[in-house]
């Protein structure tokens, strides 16, 4: 689900809404008196909820407003990845640290892509 940040202009003031794609946010809340302040408020929400969302964000605002906001966080776009990277932490010993550092060099790689090629590789019968 998409990111949305709301700015309105609501009586001698703007206020702002966000939500994020895990919940979290807030509502009705202020964004300042002038269309800068509003626009740097919307500014930071779409880096803030925007940006770190994969499926990226939307920015509603009034024209003065988003006419100051920068183009590229107005409509973000998502940054799903084709794959996730995920971490895995493995203890060994001193020696098979060793014996591992010495293959990674003999195959010419350093130690993280030697493990990632190993840990990826179809396993032989």
């Amino acid at each position: 689900m998409r990111s949305t940040v709301i700015i309105e202009h609501k009586g001698n003031g703007y206020r702002a809404t966000a939500q994020g794609k895990f919940g979290g946010g807030y509502r009705n809340a202020p964004a300042g008196d002038t269309p800068d302040k509003a626009a740097a408020h919307a500014a930071s929400a779409m880096i803030r909820y925007g940006q770190s969302n994969p499926d990226g964000g939307s920015l509603v605002a009034p024209a003065e407003v988003l006419a100051l906001v920068p183009e590229h966080l107005r409509e973000v776009a998502g940054t799903t990845p084709d794959r996730r990277d995920k971490w895995l932490q493995v203890r060994v010993t001193g020696a098979e640290s060793d014996d591992i550092t010495a293959a990674a060099n003999a195959a010419g790689k350093t130690v993280s892509e030697y493990v990632r090629d190993r840990a990826l590789a179809k396993p032989t019968k």
